[in-house]
């Protein structure tokens, strides 16, 4: 199945929204990768529960296809970086995009675990399974409040879905999941994000 979302400038397009200037700009960031090829993508991830049934971070978790990210880089060819974070909205969250001369994901993580004597709930992910080639369509979704919410990038012949949410934890081996939340769920296969039931 096809997991298809309009582009930016097609949503706004059909919905007539006039969009606040933050999230116009962020659109029109998104509409320049077009055309980008992708060399390599790394991500500052964090843990779906902060203490498991061994005491350490749970990173991975059958209920989650995904990455819980808090920051994501894309390395293009020429050098610049796409950076992609969240912004918060009121009680919601959408995703933002920048660009980067410089990679920040290190030097972020780093001044998260500095002097935290716990196992540490932020990790830089390891061996990042992200598609390399040229970007070929980059899709988003708004919410009601014209924040944009998923953005789903084609890189050559395969499609990944980044979508605002966030896992709650509730006990050792169990979360619940909210959407629009301070988080990036990258599912490295779109069709996964059916497979996910949100709690909110």
């Amino acid at each position: 199945m096809n997991y298809v979302i309009a582009s930016c400038s097609e949503r706004i397009a059909v919905t007539g929204h006039a969009l606040m200037s933050f999230v116009a700009k962020n659109c029109e960031r998104l509409e320049l990768l077009k055309g980008a090829e992708v060399e390599c993508a790394s991500a500052v991830e964090m843990a779906l529960i902060s203490e498991g049934p061994d005491g350490g971070p749970v990173f991975r978790h059958p209920k989650a296809p995904f990455i819980q990210a808090q920051l994501i880089e894309i390395s293009l060819v020429g050098g610049r970086l796409a950076s992609f974070s969240t912004y918060q909205n009121g009680y919601t969250w959408g995703i933002a995009m920048d660009y980067r001369d410089a990679p920040s994901v290190d030097r972020l993580l780093e001044s998260w675990v500095r002097g935290n004597t716990e196992p540490p709930i932020f990790r830089k992910v390891p061996d990042l399974d992200f598609p390399i080639g040229v970007i070929a369509n980059v899709g988003v979704a708004f919410d009601d409040k014209k924040d944009i919410t998923e953005i789903i990038l084609t890189i050559g012949n395969h499609n990944v879905l980044m979508k605002a949410g966030e896992a709650h934890e509730t006990s050792a081996t169990e979360f619940l999941l909210y959407s629009q939340e301070e988080s990036i769920l990258l599912f490295q296969d779109p069709d996964d994000v059916k497979r996910v039931a949100f709690d909110r």
